[in-house]
This record gives structure tokens, C-alpha cells and sequence, in this order.
């Protein structure tokens, strides 16, 4: 495990620098959601997380496992007359054993690691939500991803393959108005870890109509020098995303093309997915496909996922997913994948 105490204490200070002046103002306390919310003050909304996933590949039969402790904080930042922004803090101590296939910053099958999911200040005082600046290590505004949450969870958009990052230190505006969202951020290229790796950066940025529509359409831009497990990759991405709900039914897909270094890339996502009446079960059928080109060749792989996620309360969340390669890139064998999660909030 890798010096973690040197990556959580310059971002614990930065928040406690942030959001101390909302903290002394002690201003409604209508969100708070356990002691510690109220301990905290002010609009707060905060829990702990506790996860672990099974991974069982047929390749190898052996199972992986991956365990997350965390916490979720969301602080609104206010005077006494206006809210001045938003402190968005997701915090998490993982644990791998067996993990075979893993994340490039931790360093071993087996190991201990602190990440930063989310740690961001979004500065809103400016306007009244057409243009924001947000802070910190945020989440890639580019695709399907950008409007739904996946962190934690076993349904995927499949981002970090598509950019090599899914969220990136740096600074991003973003705003909400009448017919659409936007989010543009410049970042430093580097994941999750901070460090330097040369002259890296990324400008990633998605334009889309409101989320809370039956009819979601965006536009997502992508172009960087960006962290690979070798020499940086320069990588362009442009996509359309497209969201329809039909009652319980809802069809989801995008189109994301581009290039790595000259060599042509093309990725898709479809996705239907059922929710019952009262919302606590989700069953969804996703299709990926990915094609790159090099040497004139043209390589591909296609791999169907079947799941479900059942929420009985606000606490339990469980999960499982079913993935079937049909089609590999070379030198790879095709995997039937059994993948399991247990996940409490509290």
C-alpha cells in the first residue's frame, strides 16, 4: 500500500477548509439523515459505506473479492441569506484479495488501498445555476455515466475504458438551465492518484438535454495526453448518448468514436432495464461492444451482461451480474463472469 496518509491529508484539510464556514453558521438542519449529519450542521447529508463484491471468472475458477469502508458526505456550503455551494466528499478504504484484474493504482493481487471516488467543492454563487465552478477530483462529464451514479455499484457505462479515466483532478464549469445541463472540465489526466506524470491533461465536456425527462439526449466531447500502463496516450472521443423511458421500461444507449494515438476507436452501449412498482428491483440486459484498429487491422470484442439490483430499504442494497464474452480482442480468451455484491449504508 502506497503512502495513502499523503493522499487523504492535503484533500481532508481542503474540505475542512471549505466547508468550516458553513459549518459555524449552523443553518437547517432539515437533511440531516444520522448523528453525525447533525453533529455536522448546517444542510448535510452523510453516511458510511460498507461493501463487498465477489468476482468468479471461468477462466480461472478462483474468486476475486474486493472490500470498500467509506463515507459519502454532501455539504451545502451557506451565508445567512444564500447557499454559496455545494462539498461533495466519497471517501473509501478498498480492499483486494486475488484481484488478478484491478485498478492501476493498487499495487498488488492483494492490498490495501485509499481512493477519493468523489472530492469536489461546486462554487454556485455566481448565478442561479447556469454557470458553477466546481473544484476537485470530479467525475468525467462525457456519456451515459454523467447522468447516472454507478460509483459502488455492479452496473457499468463503461467510461474508464472508453477515456482511461473516470474521474481526474482539476476544475470544470457546469450549469443547469430551462432546456439543457452542461458540464466542461479541464483536468490534469492522472486518475485517481496524485503525481506527476509529465505534461498529461484532459478537456472533456457533455451538453444534454434535462435528465429528469423521459427523453434524455447529450453530446459528450473528449480530447487528452492521459495516463495508460505505458507512455501517455494521446486520446480524442466524441458521443451521443440517448435515454427513453417507456413506464417500468427504459432503453439506454451511446455511441462513443475516436482515436488513441492515430489508431481508431468505437465503442457502444445499449441497455433495457425494468424497474418494479416501488422501485426496489431493477433487472437490465446490456450489450457492449468495442472495436480498435491498428495496422490496418481491425479487432473487436462484444460482451452481453445480465443483472439485477435489489433495494429493500435505504440501507441494503444487493446485486448480481452474469457476463458472457461472445467476442475477444487477440490473445484473449472468451470469460463467463459471476459477480456478486453486498452493500450497507448507514
Amino acid at each position: 500500500m502506497t503512502s495513502w496518509l499523503f493522499r487523504i491529508t492535503p484533500s481532508a484539510f481542503a474540505i475542512a477548509a471549505i466547508a468550516a464556514p458553513a459549518l459555524a453558521q449552523g443553518a437547517s438542519t432539515q437533511w440531516s439523515q444520522n448523528p453525525v449529519a447533525d453533529w455536522l450542521g448546517g444542510n448535510t447529508r452523510f453516511a458510511l459505506d460498507l461493501s463487498y463484491r465477489g468476482t468468479l471468472p471461468s477462466v480461472t475458477g478462483k474468486p476475486m473479492g474486493l472490500g470498500a469502508l467509506g463515507f459519502d458526505l454532501h455539504h451545502v456550503v451557506s451565508t445567512a441569506t444564500r447557499d454559496v455551494g455545494t462539498v461533495t466528499a466519497q471517501g473509501y478504504l478498498l480492499r483486494f484479495d486475488n484481484a488478478n484484474m484491478r485498478p492501476g493504482f493498487a499495487e498488488g493481487p492483494d492490498d490495501w488501498d485509499w481512493t477519493w471516488r468523489i472530492l469536489t467543492f461546486n462554487y454556485t454563487a455566481l448565478t442561479d445555476g447556469w454557470l458553477n465552478i466546481k473544484a476537485g477530483h470530479l467525475e468525467m462529464p462525457y456519456g451515459l455515466e454523467w447522468t447516472f451514479d454507478s460509483n459502488g455499484t455492479l452496473r457499468d457505462y463503461q467510461l474508464s475504458p472508453n477515456l482511461g479515466l473516470k474521474a481526474d483532478w482539476g476544475v470544470s464549469v457546469n450549469g443547469v438551465l430551462p432546456d439543457f445541463e452542461y458540464e466542461v472540465s479541464v483536468t490534469r489526466g492522472i486518475g485517481m492518484e496524485i503525481r506527476d506524470i509529465g505534461d498529461s491533461y484532459a478537456v472533456c465536456g457533455r451538453v444534454g438535454t434535462p435528465s429528469d425527462r423521459q427523453l434524455v439526449m447529450g453530446l459528450s466531447a473528449f480530447h487528452g495526453d492521459v495516463i495508460s500502463p505505458g507512455p501517455l496516450v494521446n486520446r480524442t472521443r466524441v458521443g451521443v448518448d440517448v435515454q427513453r423511458q417507456l413506464g417500468a421500461w427504459t432503453l439506454l444507449g451511446e455511441l462513443s468514436v475516436g482515436d488513441d494515438n492515430d489508431d481508431a476507436r468505437t465503442q457502444a452501449i445499449a441497455e433495457l432495464n425494468w424497474v418494479n412498482n416501488d422501485e426496489t428491483l431493477m433487472v437490465y440486459l446490456q450489450d457492449i461492444g468495442r472495436w480498435r484498429e491498428s495496422s490496418g487491422n481491425t479487432d473487436s470484442l462484444n460482451r452481453l451482461a445480465l443483472g439485477a439490483q435489489y433495494r429493500p430499504d435505504n440501507n441494503w442494497d444487493l446485486s448480481a451480474e452474469l457476463r458472457q464474452d461472445l467476442e475477444v480482442f487477440p490473445d484473449a480468451e472468451r470469460v463467463f463472469t459471476l459477480v456478486a455484491q453486498v452493500r450497507y449504508r448507514f
